[in-house]
């Protein structure tokens, strides 16, 4: 079983906290709730720090060196992370309301500035503890004053207040200096090149120098650099650039003479800024919107445009080759999102004329099987294909009724698609390819909550209140089963072998049934785990609560709510299931062994009503006061067909997590396994050893040296005697090889491995103790990959790719990916076979394959005789029918 790590959170981007640039200018973060969201500019790969705080992020600073980050939540408490392996390295409470933060650029210190006071604290180094150390404090000459900016000069420190005032902070003593008097507070200060500049909101910049002398700061320069009516929102300094937004439009001037540089109009009236180190990128992002976006003055282009769902996100999935991820909001908002990179490729709306309120909204998305084109369905009862390529919508299907919510896809041809509406209990049945109605399929009782669909037989699955589950294979237009549950059934899904099926109830419990015979074969509980996370109910009076009293009946009431309202078989493991609800948590059963393997929290914000444990009168009565009432639970899951990638929706984002994946296994890898020693192997003519070595090493040099020193008499010695562990790498290296210049050898090496592991790549894992090898399942799409490679050969070379192309079909043609089956005595042979010869060596692997030329042979030559034979036989019977006339 694969730990899942949280990698990205994909449609909430920049809605908390403030942002900044690292001090090269290459890194951008952005607060995403209470997690750190980092976007590198020259890759264009974001990610999520999996630290999280207790509340939503307030502020956050970088060091000069980029090295560490401070984060400071909404309860102003600091935790000090480190850039370079993203774990907490240190963390204090600040009690009193922090207003700004600044790093020194020098020294390991920062500066805190407060309403009243402002602190120097000393970072964590090695050669001291570990933990924040306060240095000095100021607090005497500052009445009621709040410090709005701070700025260093070496080790002294620079605030201005909101009563304009500028103040000059030293190790020894305080001195008060009045910089500036201006009417309005000041918006942006830095200190460059030996000159402070200050910038107001009605436009003046003015840069002052400090005189050793007189130890005060002398201004050089004054200027206004906007007209008179307008208003400077926000300003920012980077490098020698001052950054401006004046109503909406930024404006670029540079600090020596402030000449305006650049200028353009944006969308947005309100947004902040940040100017990296350099003065060539702007980065502007706004909360409220929950967009951020990077612009290159300079060459005019904007490095980064990535805006989030302003309101709630409502569906999500995953394409069929774990490329993409698909997100949709109340709003008809369908994204595009590529999971590599975090990129927002492409964004559709799917609001109709006449469409109000949540008849807009995105209820169900899924792919085509080619991953080229993406459907939505929502509120005004609309089906919507949108190509991926063209970025438009081709078709739109119109069922009768005013409401879908949810949608699957055949997997085989991606023509049929099932859409549902839960208020109607009608499943709708359309071809894409023609846009017709196909059938219309009732049965339920009650509103319907889940569908899935077979992989093997297609046969569909749908779940409903009314406690069954009804299963039809519209393919064939069998009779419709159904199974009865104790409970409304809130989720079903199938695994990816189409051997089982798992529904969960809202009375705790997972039901597992076969998918043949539909006889139930197992029963887990589930109800015990998700507890945690009790909602805080207005509902009780505030007199009878007594103060530091549980409230238990919340605590049993929370209890009961808990409930799984989505369940999803793991792909890379078909035995495990993963389950989230009305819950904190996301929990991960073994369906063999019925228990629990491990759960997660989907979020450790606090700010969320139904976080805390445990619950007293007192918690209560603050909570009674606020209006909004947010809640955290995992409205759906989805996993990649490779098994490889595991999304899940909540109310924070669509959270992806990813299974940990690595340069090399660590299994079977001994210090023995280095490039000298597969080098040697490879000039002692050991062939086989050196490529298993490079393979491990995933050494692509090495790989190409090794499997191209490998003669053509030993490629079919060497391909039977690969492991297990390594075939999904081996496969996909040949498929890269089979397009290329040496592909003879490739083809050849190919119909050689398909035809010795065709058993491991037909027959599923369910062993426990293999668990360090990947099931049949994680195959299938490097199996597709070298399929389609070997079609452009095929042209190339007849004889061997037929032979390969043959073998592939096979393979994909078996039960555990199609309709056909296999009787076991045939399994059971072909098994014994294939371990026969994997333990053969190599001579008798060679002997026995000119057996079976010579067998072949003199078959051919028996044939030719027995035709002649028969020829010779019709000839004399016509000799003496003629003798006879």
């Amino acid at each position: 079983m694969n730990v899942y790590e949280l990698e990205n959170i994909f449609g909430v981007i920049n809605n908390s906290g403030n942002i900044c640039f690292a001090p090269d200018g290459i890194s951008l973060y952005s607060c995403t709730g209470n997690r750190i969201h980092v976007t590198n500019l020259q890759s264009h790969v974001s990610s999520v720090f999996p630290v999280e705080t207790f509340r939503p992020i307030k502020l956050i600073a970088v060091d000069s060196r980029n090295s560490v980050i401070l984060v400071i939540d909404e309860t102003n408490f600091g935790i000090l992370i480190s850039v370079a392996t993203r774990t907490v390295l240190s963390s204090t409470n600040f009690k009193d309301d922090v207003l700004c933060v600044k790093f020194s650029p020098d020294y390991p210190l920062f500066a805190l500035g407060f309403e009243k006071k402002i602190e120097i604290w000393r970072i964590p180094v090695l050669t001291r503890p570990v933990s924040f150390t306060l240095v000095r404090q100021y607090r005497s000459f500052i009445t009621n004053s709040k410090i709005i900016h701070i700025v260093w000069r070496k080790r002294r420190v620079i605030a201005f207040t909101d009563e304009n005032r500028g103040l000059i902070l030293t190790s020894k003593g305080e001195i008060k200096h009045k910089i500036a008097f201006w009417k309005l507070p000041v918006v942006a200060c830095e200190y460059i090149n030996n000159h402070l500049y200050i910038v107001s909101p009605s436009g003046v910049c003015a840069s002052y120098e400090y005189n050793k002398e007189t130890k005060n700061f002398e201004q050089i320069e004054k200027q206004l650099i906007i007209p008179p009516k307008n208003r400077i929102h926000f300003a920012a300094f980077g490098g020698s650039i001052l950054a401006a937004n004046i109503d909406g439009e930024i404006n670029i001037f540079e600090t020596t003479q402030f000449t305006k540089l650049h200028a353009y109009k944006y969308d947005f009236k309100y947004v902040s800024l940040a100017v990296s180190n350099t003065g060539n990128c702007i980065a502007l992002g706004n909360k409220e919107y929950d967009f951020l976006t990077v612009y290159e003055w300079k060459t005019e282009s904007y490095l980064m445009k990535s805006v989030g769902h302003r309101t709630a996100i409502l569906s999500q999935t995953i394409s069929p080759n774990g490329q993409y991820i698909a997100t949709g909001d109340g709003q008809g908002n369908l994204n595009i999102w590529m999971i590599g990179s975090g990129e927002c490729i492409a964004s559709f709306n799917i609001k109709q004329e006449g469409d109000v309120g949540e008849d807009c909204a995105v209820r169900g998305i899924t792919f085509a099987p080619n991953s080229l084109s993406v459907i939505g369905v929502g509120g005004n009862g609309k089906i919507m294909v949108y190509d991926l390529i063209k970025k438009k919508c081709y078709r739109a299907l119109h069922p009768d009724t005013h409401q879908l919510d949810g949608i699957v896809i055949e997997p085989r041809d991606g023509d049929i698609i099932a859409a549902y509406s839960s208020e109607d209990a009608k499943i709708f049945l359309y071809s894409i390819r023609t846009s017709k109605l196909l059938d219309v399929l009732t049965g339920h009782a009650g509103p319907i909550t889940d569908i899935c669909i077979h992989p093997v037989t297609s046969e569909l699955s749908t779940s409903s209140w009314d406690k069954t589950v009804r299963c039809v294979n519209f393919l064939n237009d069998l009779q419709t089963e159904v199974i009865d549950h104790p409970a409304e059934v809130m989720s079903i899904s199938v695994n990816s072998i189409g051997t089982m099926y798992v529904s969960a109830c809202r009375d705790g419990y997972l039901y597992l049934y076969g998918c043949d015979d539909k006889s139930m074969i197992g029963l887990i509980a589930y109800r015990n785990d998700l507890i945690g996370g009790i909602k805080l109910s207005t509902s009780a009076a505030p007199d009878t609560l007594r103060d530091g009293s549980s409230y238990n009946p919340t605590q049993i009431m929370a209890r009961k709510e808990k409930y799984v309202s989505s369940v999803k078989f793991l792909a890379d493991n078909d035995e495990m299931v993963v389950c989230g609800g009305n819950s904190k948590y996301v929990a991960y059963y073994n369906v063999i062994s019925k228990s629990l393997v491990y759960k997660s929290f989907v979020t450790k914000d606090y700010s969320y009503s139904n976080i805390y444990d445990f619950v007293t009168s007192k918690k209560l009565k603050q909570n009674l006061d606020k209006k909004t009432k947010k809640t955290i639970q995992t409205k759906s899951i989805y996993v990649s067909p490779a098994g490889k990638t595991l999304s899940i929706l909540t109310d924070a984002g669509v959270q992806l997590y990813t299974s940990g994946n690595h340069a090399f296994q660590p299994y079977c890898l001994s210090e023995a396994i280095t490039p000298e020693a597969a080098l040697e192997h490879l000039s002692n003519g050991n062939f086989l050893s050196a490529f298993i070595f490079s393979v491990h090493l995933n050494d692509k040099n090495l790989i190409n040296q090794s499997f191209r020193s490998i003669p053509m008499e030993e490629i079919v010695s060497v391909a039977s005697r690969i492991p297990i562990a390594l075939l999904s790498r081996v496969l996909e290296y040949l498929t890269k090889e089979v397009s290329g210049l040496l592909f003879h050898r490739a083809v050849f090496f190919t119909a050689a491995l398909l035809r010795f592991h065709i058993n491991t790549l037909v027959k599923p894992n369910i062993s426990l103790a293999q668990t360090a090898i990947p099931s049949s399942s994680e195959y299938l799409p490097h199996l597709r990959n070298l399929f389609k490679a070997l079609n452009l050969t095929y042209k190339k070379m007849s004889t061997q790719s037929q032979q390969a192309l043959a073998l592939l079909n096979m393979c994909l043609q078996m039960s555990h990916f199609l309709i056909k089956k296999e009787s076991e005595k045939e399994s059971d042979e072909v098994r014994s076979e294939c371990e026969k010869k994997e333990e053969m060596s190599e001579s008798e692997i060679e002997e026995n394959i000119k057996e079976e030329k010579m067998s072949e042979n003199e078959s051919l030559e028996d044939d030719i005789q027995e035709n002649k034979s028969n020829e010779k036989s019709h000839i004399s019977s016509n000799d003496m029918s003629e003798e006879n006339d």
